[in-house]
């Protein structure tokens, strides 16, 4: 009997384990609510000659590690235009998370509605950024989901020069979702308080 208890045993906690590992990463993170962190922020839906439309809701999602909510202010500044000559999204950060705390998760995303403009197709997402004081991300990155695959580029080092970060992807034909995400930190460090804005934020379908 002993021996048959030692191999359940093992089972039952490999099956605990794998259920916390599952519950780790497909528990949605805590979404802001519209009264705090809630985001109306440029973002257009173009061709690659920049007919398209606009849709400009945004979501902020982060994880709460150790009760180390992020401290963070988003809102349209008409005060600060971006390359294209239109408002910007301002980014004020007044509690970074340093030291780093192992497991933090700060992004701001926009999800694509019209799934249909895009499945099968070479897309580029494009945005521009730049930071008062300059900061540096640990972790930073732009990315996009669309359900399979993960593309992006890192974000290290931001300074008061508009900055273009973009990657190129091409969509999966039966992609369920795609969302682009302005990611601040993972697991990482923010440099210090600041404000980063950013500016004509696109995504190009079918870019020449």
């Amino acid at each position: 009997m002993k021996r048959l208890l030692l191999p359940l045993a093992g089972a039952a906690l490999a099956i605990l384990a794998a259920a916390v590992v599952l519950n780790l990463f497909t528990v949605p993170p805590r979404h802001a609510g519209p009264t705090d962190l809630a985001a109306s922020c440029p973002f257009r839906v173009v061709d690659r000659f920049g007919n398209g439309y606009g849709d400009d809701r945004w979501e902020v999602s982060f994880s709460v590690v150790e009760g180390r909510e992020p401290d963070i202010r988003v809102h349209r500044d008409a005060g600060v235009r971006g390359p294209d000559g239109a408002a910007t999204c301002r980014l004020d950060i007044l509690r970074p998370p340093l030291p780093p705390v192992d497991g933090i998760d700060w992004r701001i995303g926009h999800k694509v509605v019209r799934l249909g403009d895009l499945r099968g197709k070479t897309v580029r997402v494009s945005t521009f950024l730049r930071a008062e004081p300059a900061l540096q991300l640990s972790t930073g990155a732009l990315y996009g989901y669309d359900g399979v695959q993960v593309p992006g580029v890192p974000i290290r080092e931001l300074g008061p020069d508009w900055q273009e970060f973009a990657f190129t992807v091409t969509v999966d034909g039966a992609a369920p979702v795609f969302e682009t995400w302005l990611r601040l930190v993972l697991s990482g460090t923010i440099s210090g308080p600041g404000s980063i804005w950013f500016g004509d934020t696109r995504l190009t379908i079918d870019p020449a």
